[in-house]
């Protein structure tokens, strides 16, 4: 019996809909692909600094503004999935909150506020002259710069939630390679010392590998992420592996192994005792996820068990001496200050001091015993932080967001072993990202938020369901 060519027959209707978002940019071709991914590199190179008035930063805001409007421009609302529509609205609320921070208040409303009259009253003691209406926070170019600052991953969130999953994967291909690019980066600045000429942000973190980052816990959580995603590319690798056989296979499974060993040993290299700890984590949760699901991907559970071996052999004898020293420093200025941060927070009560006011608000309020040389333009608890800024304006749009990650959790957990190794990456980047916010500020660099906003939109972007040929009798 012959056969005719094979036609292409999918899954249900149901499950292989693509929404008509994604439709529409799928059609313009690849010139979105590779607008998105050089928008994606383009922050992670130079997106790294911790400041917000860095020129550095200003470009990508600038570059963020055609992508923005052109995402928005082929946004369609109503052909998103829930979960898309969700994300999109906790985002815009996200950015609204600093642009209401800017609005002028009539004095009489401004000085009702906790910690403005104080103000009040001491202009009027030194004569300077007070402004009838005054902005809500205590320094509104601050706010305006703090909205400004959210472009770039706002306009990573509206393109991604519209691209088709292979431009999402060749995304997360592009964070992989940009913090492999910075491991050897990080080798040659501790080789040449404090004062090479590849460290582009001074004088933080000179003694250690930093990348294209300002900070080496931000260098880490990036190489934390890439190393988790790339479990995710072990777990497919070694699945198709264990499906189609081949050399090809193995070799590629090998290649990704060979590649997350490189990211853990550069993160050992950081001296970041949160970042390898964050991979650590990741590591660890993926382990799990691979032996739940090892029905459906035998292979993958022995590869990545294999892989923490080797990996951690690698990351110790690469710098595991340098980063022992790490370990025994228990005094750490960000414990000292906590309590201060609780005081100036109560200080303000419950509207906060507006966004992007606290560097400001602290030196105002700094302690004389904990006063030291280095200026402190962070809290190095992000969310501390943020109820400094907000108040309690940050507890429902914090609860919203919390409730819908929730349901995006429940609904991956419910696939189980079915659920996508990279959405199940995902995931686990978010929760990376969100601890590590409790010791750091890791979302304050332009870099590291526009990965949060890719792995947001990777979380709730339904994966497209490969066709499956099907030979038909002449």
């Amino acid at each position: 019996m012959s056969y005719s060519r094979t036609d292409e027959v999918g899954p249900p209707r149901a499950a292989r809909r693509v929404s008509g978002a994604s439709r529409s940019i799928d059609e313009a071709g690849t010139g979105w692909a590779i607008a998105s991914a050089l928008f994606l590199a383009l922050a992670l190179i130079v997106g790294g600094g911790t400041r917000n008035d860095l020129l550095s930063d200003l470009a990508i805001q600038l570059a963020a503004l055609p992508v923005l409007v052109l995402g928005l421009q082929r946004l369609d609302l109503a052909a998103l999935d829930p979960g898309c529509r969700r994300l999109l609205w906790l985002s815009g609320a996200a950015i609204a909150l600093p642009l209401l921070h800017a609005i002028p208040l009539p004095a009489l409303l401004w000085t009702w506020a906790p910690g403005r009259a104080e103000l009040a009253g001491q202009a009027a003691e030194l004569g300077l002259p007070w402004a009838s209406w005054r902005a809500w926070s205590l320094d509104p170019q601050a706010s305006l710069a703090s909205a400004r600052g959210l472009l770039p991953a706002l306009a990573m969130l509206v393109i991604a939630i519209q691209l088709p999953w292979r431009v999402l994967r060749i995304l997360w291909w592009t964070v992989v390679g940009a913090a492999l690019l910075m491991v050897p980066i990080g080798l040659a600045q501790l080789a040449q010392g404090p004062h090479s000429e590849l460290r582009h942000y001074t004088p933080t973190n000179v003694h250690d590998a930093v990348g294209l980052f300002a900070n080496r816990n931000h260098y880490a959580s990036l190489l934390a992420v890439a190393t988790t995603m790339v479990f995710a590319f072990v777990v497919a690798a070694a699945h198709k592996a264990s499906r189609r056989g081949g050399a090809r296979q193995v070799y590629l499974t090998l290649a990704w192994v060979l590649v997350a060993a490189m990211l853990l040993a550069g993160a050992t290299l950081s001296r970041s005792r949160a970042g390898l700890g964050l991979a650590v984590l990741g590591i660890l949760t993926l382990l799990f996820w691979a032996w739940r699901a090892r029905a459906e991907h035998p292979g993958a559970w022995r590869w990545l068990a294999g892989f923490f071996a080797f990996a951690g052999l690698i990351a110790f004898q690469a710098g595991f001496l340098a980063f022992e020293e790490r370990l025994t420093q228990f005094s750490d200025n960000r414990f000292v200050t906590a309590p201060v941060f609780l005081d100036l927070a109560a200080h303000f009560g419950w509207l906060g001091s507006g966004a992007g006011t606290f560097p400001a608000a602290y030196a105002a309020h700094e302690p004389l015993e904990v006063l030291g040389a280095k200026f402190l333009n962070h809290a190095h608890n992000d969310w501390a932080e943020l109820w400094v800024e907000f108040g309690i304006l940050l507890l429902p749009i914090a609860a919203a967001f919390l409730w819908w990650l929730t349901g995006a959790f429940a609904a991956l957990w419910r696939q189980g072993g079915k659920a996508h190794p990279i959405q199940c990456a995902a995931a686990v980047v978010i929760v990376l990202l969100l601890l590590h916010s409790l010791v750091d500020y890791p979302l304050r660099t332009t870099a590291m938020s526009v990965v949060f906003a890719l792995a947001c939109a990777t979380l709730v972007v339904r994966p497209e369901v490969p066709a499956i040929p099907r030979r038909r009798p002449a």
